[in-house]
């Protein structure tokens, strides 16, 4: 077993293999029972008529698996907002989706619906000269009508939005303006620029430094308006984020220098006392490094839905599963025990934390201690093995 040790873990790989067959099973070794298939969610895109912006919007619901089949259950709902150049299929296209259903098979993120509108290049912000109201059109028009048409729960708590690129400036920034709707905010190398050089904002140089950003923040580019609309100066002025989840993270190399914005972003929720989970990560801006990282954000928005551990507790696998008893007949088996843990372990955990908790009790790892004495490995080596294991 493991024990954690000034950050380090003593871990046990006997041990590790019987924890994830009773967790998370992919082949049942056991004779009794075949290993349970995991139900599919699914994917349905269509448009809504938009009076705000005159014009249809298309979007794509993403339903977890048992929607279908429980017609009296609602879920929480993320809204997703896509960087620029993509649309409402992007996490199709590009692979989320099935990061996403991995990691519920996994029973690494619990069921929730993810709603994502195409915002075009907007930066979901209404547009400087009143023409493209594409914050109004979003907080308006398509939130009330998603929540009218989907069975989801109402309230802000099971409410969420998340982002990458032009996507992450808009949850942020969307969140922060109306903390009042949202639980819970996360982005993914979010376009975060805390003050543009002054230089850049001359019309002449518009083209080589601010090209990205379109016409929606005026032609010539209007500064004033961009602070107006800044993350920065929403979370300055906000007079109070408590009770909003914040995740945020970004490559050390981001080719837009989107990192040193997320970096002053961290030092000045910090400096507010606002709590948030932030990360620097390497990596540049592309798709291969959201989905390198966008677990971590699917699994923090499950944890603010408070689904951490529901896919766990419920899995078929501890239905059929028996492992032997950890030391002598009359000690509880491994399943009854690694039950007893989850059930006694607070709401707002990972379902690392639950792994890492099931390697550290006393009562799981009796009879071991002396076997591992020595076999000393840190935390991040012991989740890659775990991770090895699970892949088996």
């Amino acid at each position: 077993m493991a024990r954690k040790t000034s950050g380090r873990i003593f871990l046990s790989f006997h041990w590790a293999a019987r924890l994830v067959v009773f967790l998370c099973v992919l082949v049942c070794s056991a004779p009794i029972c075949a290993a349970p298939v995991a139900a599919a969610g699914r994917v349905e895109c269509s448009a809504i008529q938009s009076k705000v912006l005159r014009q249809a919007v298309r979007y794509c619901a993403l339903l977890p698996p048992s929607y279908d089949a429980e017609k009296a259950r609602r879920y929480p709902v993320l809204y997703y907002l896509h960087g620029l150049g993509d649309n409402e299929q992007s996490l199709l296209n590009l692979g989320g989706w099935n990061l996403v259903e991995n990691l519920r098979e996994k029973g690494r993120i619990g069921e929730f619906l993810i709603l994502a509108p195409d915002g075009g290049r907007s930066f979901y912000v209404n547009a400087r000269d009143g023409k493209l109201r594409y914050e109004d059109f979003f907080i308006r028009e398509f939130v009330p009508a998603m929540e009218a048409k989907y069975r989801v729960r109402a309230g802000r708590a099971a409410r969420g939005i998340t982002g990458v690129s032009m996507g992450g400036y808009g949850a942020l920034r969307l969140a922060f303006q109306y903390p009042q709707m949202f639980g819970a905010a996360s982005s993914h190398m979010g376009a975060l620029i805390k003050q543009i050089p002054a230089a850049l904002t001359d019309a002449r140089e518009l083209g080589r430094g601010l090209s990205f950003l379109g016409e929606v923040f005026g032609r010539p580019f209007d500064r004033a308006f961009w602070d107006r609309n800044s993350p920065f100066t929403l979370a300055r002025e906000a007079r109070s984020l408590a009770g909003l989840k914040i995740y945020f993270d970004c490559g050390r190399d981001d080719g837009y220098g989107f990192d040193a914005g997320t970096q002053a972003l961290h030092e000045l929720l910090k400096s507010r006392g606002i709590a948030h989970e932030f990360h620097m990560y390497p990596g540049g801006h592309d798709w291969s490094y959201v989905t390198e990282h966008m677990s971590a954000s699917m699994e923090f928005h499950s944890r603010a839905f408070g689904l951490r551990a529901a896919a766990i507790k419920d899995h078929d696998v501890l239905e059929c599963v028996e492992i032997e008893p950890v030391h002598g007949s009359n000690v509880m088996t491994a399943k009854e025990k690694a039950l007893k843990v989850i059930e006694n372990l607070p709401e707002d955990v990972s379902f690392d934390d639950i792994l890492e908790e099931l390697y550290v009790q006393e009562k799981i790892e009796r009879g071991l201690e002396d076997v591992e004495a020595g076999r000393l490995i840190s935390h991040e080596e012991a989740k890659k093995r775990l991770a090895r294991w699970l892949e088996k």
